[in-house]
């Protein structure tokens, strides 16, 4: 667990850095402009949901085949040229397509707010970016490298409010701010390509006679299975955005991207341990050592369970408080009823994220065996549940953004439970212990402590002496029982440096 804990602190702490800069926007710039907001992650997140059919599945191919390719000398026998060549043809073929479709396109990609059909062009430039990005970003992991991407990634979380800003303030106009989240997209792409190279990785030089016929033969079937795997993981997490701008209107998304940051705040370390663990438990089940893919599954279950318990509770007994915060001239403040539906969606993502970080790096154990095809079939499932599910809340039960919420409860929860069923059936692991219990005991006192307490009368106080109570309940109860030696491991160190 060695390098998986050292960079995962690295990249935990980067993004937690991002979420302390994101949590600024969302309580003090957002509310002020939820419909700029809900127009950004339209734009963002559609680039999103685009992404992997231009990445056609080579994203996990860069992970899964770099063992049989890897050399010495680093060039490791042309892998990059080659997992670029497929994804900028797909890119090319993108564009044309957009170009020659264009009014269909537009009357599907301008949501229900007809005043922003001109925006849909830049959603081109935004998914080919992001498609690149992932690709190296997953292309240096197998180097261990993830810290630095890292930031490159959460630039947007700098980029995106400051333009909003300015755009309240009535200093840029809504095409200025637009190609403010291009440019942000560009030059992350950029910035990762030099990193690269200064790190003497970002080597063209091909050798397509290592591409063997049987080698091609299983990147190819990896590929297509990646792609449909990619497609339905967009599906799944970033359809929200997309249905809400066409269902309801730019206003609700905005609305719902601020409540969804705060419950969604609590799976930060998620995606750095997922990414770490990916090439170690590549090699572990190659080698079929399933005492090594026990460890890591059960290690990081407690280890995110630990951290994310503690994050709910910190939500779930301040949650009012936090858009109490928010600006008088914003739109909650102006619209009460506003913070009703925020406290329910930042509950329900929020028990959605704890449910998925405590059943631990199930994604990468079944994407990265030979069951991979399982994995396809799970994430298309839930994709396609989550939009039924959505269409369900929204439209039949006339429920809004909190159904959108609900939905992604309810599916993301049955998905994680069928995760769990099928590596339990095929490897004989899980990752729960009598551990498990002992964190939800100690969380649930911790809330109970948080919950109870008299509240103050100015709210950031009062929120800081909630979060406080919590803490000094539930840490000396997590590092006495040594619920995760990993970070008692880490205080110890800690203590001693400063010593």
């Amino acid at each position: 667990m060695g390098i998986i804990k050292r960079q995962a602190v690295k990249q935990s702490i980067i993004n937690y850095l991002g979420v302390g800069i994101g949590a600024i926007s969302i309580l003090f710039i957002y509310p002020r402009a939820t419909e700029m907001v809900g127009l950004a992650r339209f734009l963002i997140d559609t680039g999103t949901l685009i992404a992997p059919f231009l990445l056609m599945g080579f994203g996990g191919v860069t992970i899964k085949f770099f063992p049989e390719f890897k050399t010495e000398d680093g060039r490791n026998n042309g892998l990059l040229p080659f997992i670029f060549s497929i994804p900028v043809v797909a890119s090319l073929l993108f564009v044309l397509l957009s170009l020659l479709f264009q009014p269909i396109i537009q009357d599907y990609a301008s949501g229900k707010d007809e005043g922003y059909r001109e925006f849909w062009v830049f959603i081109i430039p935004i998914a080919i970016c992001l498609a690149f990005f992932q690709l190296l970003y997953n292309y240096s992991t197998n180097y261990g490298r993830i810290a630095v991407p890292a930031i490159f990634q959460n630039f947007i979380k700098i980029v995106l409010p400051t333009t909003i800003l300015l755009w309240y303030w009535e200093l840029i106009s809504i095409d200025t701010l637009v190609w403010g989240i291009v440019a942000n997209y560009i030059l992350v792409l950029l910035a990762i390509l030099l990193y690269l190279k200064l790190q003497g990785r970002l080597l063209f030089r091909a050798n397509w006679a290592h591409l063997t016929a049987d080698r091609r033969k299983r990147i190819s079937n990896y590929a297509l299975f990646g792609l449909f795997g990619g497609i339905g993981s967009v599906l799944a997490f970033r359809i929200d955005s997309f249905m809400i701008a066409n269902l309801i209107s730019f206003e609700g998304n905005g609305v719902f991207t601020i409540a969804a940051f705060i419950g969604n705040a609590i799976a930060i370390p998620t995606n750095a341990v997922n990414q770490v663990s990916a090439p170690i438990l590549t090699s572990a089940i190659r080698e079929n050592d399933l005492r090594e893919v026990k460890k890591i599954y059960q290690g990081a279950s407690i280890n995110l369970l630990m951290v994310g318990l503690l994050l709910f509770v910190w939500v779930a007994c301040s949650v009012e408080d936090l858009f109490h915060l928010m600006p008088a001239d914003g739109d909650f403040a102006q619209n009460p009823a506003l913070i009703g539906q925020g406290v329910q969606i930042v509950m329900l993502i929020g028990l959605a994220r704890v449910i998925d970080m405590g059943t631990s790096v199930n994604n990468p154990i079944i994407n990265f065996s030979p069951h991979y095809r399982f994995g396809l079939y799970a994430i298309l499932a839930l994709g396609i549940l989550n939009i039924f599910t959505n269409l369900f809340f929204i439209k039949t039960l006339n429920l809004g953004i909190v159904g959108v919420a609900l939905a992604t409860l309810f599916a993301l929860s049955l998905y994680n439970l069928i995760k769990l069923i099928f590596i339990y059936w095929r490897f004989g692991i899980q990752p729960f212990s009598t551990t498990t219990v002992k964190l939800l005991a100690f969380a649930l006192l911790a809330f109970l402590a948080g919950f109870f307490i008299p509240s103050v009368e100015y709210t950031l106080l009062d929120i800081i002496i909630k979060s406080l109570v919590v803490a000094i309940v539930y840490i000396p109860m997590v590092i006495y029982f040594r619920i995760s030696p990993d970070f008692n491991e880490m205080l110890a160190t800690f203590w001693n440096k400063i010593r």
